[in-house]
């Protein structure tokens, strides 16, 4: 893939704290009301996790240079699915998948989101914060201490702004330089 390197602000935004949340001592983990239609799917339950996987990335990344898992060795890719630190939720919508978010377990204490995301069909039709908050609920439930993920000015415009409104807070950031494969849009 051929593409030029473009200077990006990037962010590491954190919670290094579970938000404040109604107690209700009888449900392990807090239920989280998804938009109707919307239901929540692990993909490691899935027999076609790779092809599944590649397909929602690209459906969810594509607009946004998201490449690096599409360059990677299919072993390489393959080992990433299937760890034990790696788990993959996906958003579905009436049996399509609506976007997902992945988290990486392997630092004792903490998780990251490494990707989360709608795609393009399923962007601005008010699941994306209901999902996040799925997705934040869904990673305290772990024994972590901080919970924290990545964002650049490549993503949607309103990504950091939805992190912040759920109660991330930028940790670092730094311009860097990245190759941009596709433009915006």
């Amino acid at each position: 893939m051929k593409g030029r390197p473009v200077e990006i602000a990037s962010g590491q935004p954190e919670q290094p704290e579970q938000p404040d949340q109604p107690e209700q001592p009888d449900q392990p983990e807090l239920h989280i009301e998804l938009p109707a239609g919307y239901t929540t799917e692990s993909l490691h339950d899935s027999a076609s996790c790779t092809s599944i996987y590649l397909e929602t990335y690209k459906a969810v990344g594509g607009n946004y240079n998201w490449y690096d898992r599409l360059l990677m060795p299919a072993e390489e890719l393959e080992a990433i699915l299937r760890s034990d630190a790696t788990e993959i939720w996906l958003l579905m919508h009436e049996g399509e998948v609506a976007g997902f978010v992945e988290y990486d377990h392997s630092v004792a204490g903490e998780t990251e989101i490494v990707y989360f995301g709608l795609t393009a069909r399923h962007t601005g039709k008010k699941a994306g914060y209901p999902f996040l908050l799925w997705a934040i609920n869904h990673a305290w439930q772990k024994p972590i201490t901080r919970l924290w993920l990545h964002t650049c000015d490549l993503d949607h415009p309103a990504a950091l702004p939805l992190y912040q409104k759920a109660g991330f807070s930028v940790y670092k950031s730094e311009t860097v330089m990245q190759k941009v494969i596709k433009a915006k849009g």
